[in-house]
């Protein structure tokens, strides 16, 4: 049988399954893109993957008895299985608390042909790799009816049940890294292996919200901020993705599968002409009554918009919405992947006073718009000594503000957004022109 291990320094592992006479493929990064290069030329029905850190934290210790109980399964396992699970259950009464419940075996053709991805996620749609397995799991439970196995390991002992019920349990990992990393990503995961179906709003029903995001070669992100999108639990919305004359362009067949979701809009543009143009673009285009900014680097928590809906009717004249935000950094080696949880940014409950806050200049997320408020204002200045190119989020809540100091914002009360941190970025990269910029923005609206 193959086994693909996932992670590094489990040589012990490895020689224990080779002793045994699997083939194993040992793989360190890119877990998805090397096990569907794998699977392409497999002939077995069925394979194992070991997942990270559960073997080396001793959670699945590959015993001979383990070994033997995986070949005589897989052998006598029915094809229309879509595997088998591995549960570690704790032998002491009175609990039998699972310690571990994961997918060990995997059919290779319900990986390679079942769910909306063909094979596992890559980085670019899950720029998680230890939750690989888990987001596929949830796509093959998403797409019913899934047959698993299961396979109990309680001390010593060995039970086997060659179960057909469709419904498909929790997984319980061994490890997953920090608690708070968990809790912000596996919902997340588990929203986005639904089945990727626009829903069916009436023809005539005109969005709440319109998500604008403005790409500039920044194609490798946008897949994951669609997928939090899609998930979201607020169903009537549009996305305006515009894009900045990236070289090469930006390409629907990048956004695939999600592009052929009737609610996206790719706009192409010629030239890079700065976000706060593409911003006024976009306004003119918007049907939302609310527009949220939504960079291609960051993604939404699946119940941000739902949560967004409930504030608006709580406040009928705010003319914007904004929230606490979840901060992520990558580090500058990595595009993609290796992103590290920082914590919660919590902002402050009031942007009253906006000299400080422009000041300051800390970011603020999610920004949620009242669209006539943007017009009523005519939309982001490009006037600016940097051309409208950096810090127009910081000029437009500065004049909503100042034009209304008293109701124009309202805090939400929440974590609303997920933000990426890259320390590359081209507005990191211009940080130096920040105090000049703001001197210009404090004396145009002191005079006005």
């Amino acid at each position: 049988m193959h086994a693909f291990i996932l992670g590094s320094h489990q040589p012990t592992a490895s020689l224990r399954l080779k002793q045994e006479g699997w083939h194993v493929i040992e793989i360190t990064n890119d877990y998805a893109k090397q096990i569907n290069a794998y699977l392409d030329g497999l002939q077995d029905t069925y394979f194992c993957v070991f997942p990270p850190a559960t073997l080396s934290r001793n959670r699945i210790q590959p015993s001979a008895a383990l070994l033997e109980q995986l070949d005589r399964i897989a052998a006598m396992l029915l094809s229309d299985r879509t595997g088998v699970l591995f549960e570690l259950i704790h032998p002491s009464p009175p609990s039998y608390k699972p310690l571990l419940r994961i997918p060990l075996l995997w059919n290779r053709e319900a990986v390679l042909r079942s769910g909306w991805t063909a094979g596992f996620a890559d980085t670019g749609l899950l720029p998680f790799e230890s939750y690989v397995l888990e987001d596929k799991y949830e796509q093959l439970s998403a797409f019913s009816p899934t047959r698993w196995a299961l396979l109990r390991q309680s001390g010593r002992r060995f039970s086997y049940s060659d179960t057909s019920e469709a419904s498909s349990p929790e997984l319980v990992h061994a490890a997953r890294g920090p608690a708070s990393v968990y809790r912000h990503i596996q919902p997340l995961v588990k929203a986005a292996a639904l089945p990727l179906q626009a829903p069916a709003l009436p023809a005539s029903t005109e969005p709440l919200f319109s998500i604008v995001m403005c790409c500039y070669n920044d194609a490798e992100y946008i897949p994951w901020a669609l997928r939090s999108l899609l998930s979201q639990t607020e169903l009537n919305w549009e996305l305006l993705l515009l894009d900045d004359g990236s070289t090469p362009p930006l390409r629907a067949s990048q956004l695939y599968p999600f592009a052929k979701d009737p609610r996206i809009q790719l706009i192409p543009g010629s030239g890079n002409k700065g976000k706060a143009v593409r911003l006024n673009q976009a306004l003119t285009l918007a049907r939302g009554a609310w527009l949220v900014e939504l960079d291609a680097d960051d993604w939404l928590p699946s119940n941000c918009l739902e949560l967004l809906r409930q504030q608006i009717a709580l406040h009928p004249d705010a003319s914007i919405l904004y929230g606490d935000y979840e901060l992520w950094t990558s580090p500058s080696r990595s595009r993609v992947q290796d992103l590290h949880y920082k914590g919660t940014v919590h902002a402050a409950h009031t942007l009253s006073d906006w000299p400080e806050f422009v000041v300051k200049g800390l970011p603020v997320a999610p920004r949620c718009y009242r669209t006539e408020a943007l017009r009523h204002i005519g939309g982001w200045w490009t006037d600016d000594p940097l051309e409208g190119r950096f810090y127009e989020d910081i000029q437009m809540l500065a004049r909503l503000i100042h034009d209304n100091p008293h109701s124009a914002a309202v805090h939400a009360g929440a974590s609303l957004y997920h933000r990426r941190y890259r320390v590359q970025s081209t507005s990191q990269r211009n940080k130096e022109n920040y105090r000049s910029w703001r001197e210009w923005l404090l004396f145009r609206l002191q005079r006005s």
